[in-house]
């Protein structure tokens, strides 16, 4: 199956590249001046030492300072500003590689995933196994080949494959059902998980992870399965798997409370909760229904997933404590076509953009 791995490194390295041309021209103005500091300390040693000299031997030591530090220019351009204590930021680069699944990733996936329902009790390594033996499709990002995943994106048909009849997915199931306090809603996440055609989208990621990242995973994802269920290289029976009719999505929002002046709800058809646009609240007006709870997002992609999603709720994540004032944490689920998914990543790599992209 074609993976797109190895173009996003390359893309990647040749950025990385780009950036280390420019301490050269900086070498040169340091020679210079450094020069300058010399002819300068020439001249005071002809009229004896004093204050003078002591300030070009200081000169000197900054000079010698900067010639050490040059090869991390980037790092020191970004040192213009300082804190409040005087001291200069500095930039911290990360690499980011993106890799298939591997045996050798079985435990920092299963530590990645093991709050994936949020504490309550499932087959976590059942679903690390799945995620590693789905060669064809699914992506994970490492610091390098050694390292822990702290990002991972895959997908899984819920009615046909290895998947289909696995304990995780019937405790996902279960899960998500139980949440899903609308009878009309449960029944089309009933009628979605039974269905033929149906992907589970299997996201993680750390908190902290830059909103760069997920562009180039979703655009890996939609080109793998694109690539998996063309392959004449595989039985006609494998590439039915990955010919996905729509997308059912799981992830982690959050909600303020203060700013909605209410508790966070169940939400119906039409994307809720992604930040009403103006029809959709006048249309509230008439109708007479409830305002949707404020969504803030922790993933790039869940913004624009959900504002094209046909159906979707939201519940609150139990056994969390908050704080007056904190945001509230909220699980999301929504269910996306096939077809409208082109248009949600167009609208991530506008905003977000793409480095795997044309010209990104």
């Amino acid at each position: 199956m074609p993976k797109r791995k190895a173009e996003a490194e390359a893309k990647r390295d040749e950025e990385e590249e780009q950036p280390e041309e420019q301490p050269n021209d900086d070498d040169d103005s340091e020679d210079e001046d450094f020069s300058a500091e010399e002819a300068s300390e020439d001249d005071s040693d002809n009229e004896g030492e004093g204050d003078e000299g002591e300030d070009s031997d200081d000169d000197d030591e900054s000079g010698s300072g900067s010639d050490d530090s040059a090869p991390e220019a980037s790092s020191s351009e970004a040192e213009s500003e300082d804190d409040e204590e005087g001291e200069a930021y500095k930039e911290v680069n990360v690499q980011f590689e993106f890799f298939d699944p591997q045996e050798r990733d079985f435990l920092g996936l299963k530590a990645l995933l093991t709050t994936y329902l949020d504490g309550l009790q499932y087959d976590c390594s059942g679903l690390v196994d799945a995620i590693i033996k789905q060669t064809a499709v699914g992506t994970v990002v490492k610091s390098s080949e050694d390292d822990d995943p702290f990002a991972l994106l895959s997908a899984f048909n819920t009615t046909r494959g290895p998947a289909a009849g696995s304990a995780w997915l019937g405790q996902v199931r279960d899960y998500l059902r139980s949440r899903c306090s609308d009878p009309d809603t449960r029944d089309k996440l009933d009628k979605a998980l039974s269905g033929p055609g149906t992907a589970l989208l299997v996201s993680e990621r750390l908190i902290n992870c830059p909103p760069q990242l997920a562009p180039p995973l979703v655009q890996m994802l939609l080109e793998e399965i694109e690539g998996a269920a063309a392959d004449e290289d595989y039985p006609e029976e494998e590439r039915e798997e990955f010919r996905f009719q729509r997308y059912l999505h799981f992830t982690r929002v959050y909600t303020d409370p203060q700013e909605d002046g209410e508790e966070a709800g169940q939400d119906g058809e039409g994307g809720a909760g992604a930040g009403p646009s103006a029809p959709r609240q006048a249309a509230e007006k008439k109708t007479g229904k409830a305002k949707s709870p404020l969504i803030v997002y922790v993933r790039p992609e869940d913004e624009y997933l959900h504002q094209v999603a046909s159906w979707s709720f939201t519940f609150p994540v139990e056994g969390r404590p908050v704080a007056k004032g904190d945001l509230r944490p909220l699980r999301a689920v929504m269910c996306v076509e096939a077809g409208r998914m082109a248009e949600a990543r167009a609208m991530m790599d506008l905003v977000v953009g793409n480095m795997m992209a044309e010209g990104g």
